[in-house]
């Protein structure tokens, strides 16, 4: 694309093999079944009259945005491409090997980063945004980061048409091993999440014994506590009387064995017996944004000791640490 201007250009390079390997331009003269047909389309319609390998959008606009796709036909089969127009970061793609953008140069913080290929180095990676192409599986190694200021989209698999002569395509997949984290730092509420696709964030609990509980929390949404290994699932209720000899209010209630795990909040689960290790994948769109959760205070305490009350267990709600000396100074402050 170029967007040196207010006009933006999709171009695609095609060929056809020439049986060695190589990608070359069909001779119309002398395989016309091989000659490349273009069709351009907007959120799946079809554009009319955009039959070229190359998309100009003149004066881009807001209504601009959105995800266009190439179809590139010829007898033999068909093969589509989509491309999403958002606003973001300068596009630097993936190769397999290296980062290139066709603007040259393009600073860390100001990529639109594309992972048009697999990904499985070790570093930390910064950028504005981020898309997982279809086909595409990127892996963030244990220890490493990656931060962007803004949203995550991660393709979804484009399905198999045998009339159209599409060839299925996976969806893109986003890996963070244990320790590993995703770090969005632009300043929106958590109801404006707009991350799109699945991440696979993986966390192992070690050094564990018969009858140890771990405490858990999940980085993403609509995950099911039942997915993680164990039994004997609590989380801490507030309101509930804890009778003598404790006499004060605050405790451990039962979680079903199906529970899908509430945003910001902990959960206590019991391992296995013989297991010294759990590992869990949280597999769900990852959360974003400032996530607010109420506190509980004990009511009409009937200890007289301030540590008996007012106990409420939160857990981390992203895919990433947090720090636990500004998460308490600021929470101290409020």
């Amino acid at each position: 694309a170029d967007g040196s201007s207010s006009n933006t250009t999709f171009t695609v390079t095609a060929g056809v093999d020439d049986g060695n390997g190589n990608l070359v331009s069909p001779n119309p003269t002398a395989t016309p079944s091989e000659i490349l047909n273009y069709e351009w389309s907007k959120f799946n319609f079809p554009i009319s009259g955009e039959t070229n390998s190359a998309y100009t959008i003149t004066g881009v606009g807001s209504s601009d945005l959105a995800t266009y796709k190439v179809k590139v036909s010829n007898a033999n089969g068909t093969v589509i491409l989509p491309v999403t127009l958002s606003e973001g970061g300068t596009p630097t793609f993936w190769n397999g090997s290296v980062w290139t953008s066709p603007f040259g140069a393009v600073a860390d913080r100001d990529r639109n980063l594309v992972f048009s290929s697999d990904y499985n180095e070790s570093g930390d990676i910064e950028g504005c945004d981020c898309v997982v192409a279809s086909g595409s599986n990127v892996t963030i190694e244990a220890g490493n980061k990656l931060v962007l200021y803004d949203e995550l989209i991660i393709q979804p698999e484009i399905p198999e048409d045998l009339s159209e002569g599409i060839s299925f395509v996976a969806a893109g997949t986003l890996t963070l091993e244990n320790n590993a984290s995703l770090i969005q730092t632009k300043p929106i509420l958590s109801a404006d999440n707009i991350n799109e696709g699945n991440i696979i964030y993986k966390r192992t609990a070690t050094n564990l014994a018969n009858s140890d509980y771990v405490y858990w929390s999940s980085p993403v949404d609509n995950f099911d506590i039942g997915n993680i290994s164990g039994n004997n699932t609590f989380r801490w209720n507030t309101l509930q009387a804890n009778p003598a000899p404790n006499n004060t209010h605050g405790n451990w209630a039962t979680v079903a064995n199906s529970h899908e795990m509430e945003l910001g909040i902990g959960y206590i689960k019991r391992v296995p017996n013989g297991s010294s290790e759990i590992y869990s994948d949280f597999i769900g769109r990852p959360r974003n944004g400032t996530i607010t959760v109420d506190l509980m205070q004990t009511p009409s305490p009937t200890s007289t000791l301030l540590s008996d009350r007012n106990w409420n267990l939160i857990g981390n709600p992203y895919p990433s640490a947090i720090s636990a000396a500004k998460f308490l100074l600021r929470n101290a402050e409020d």
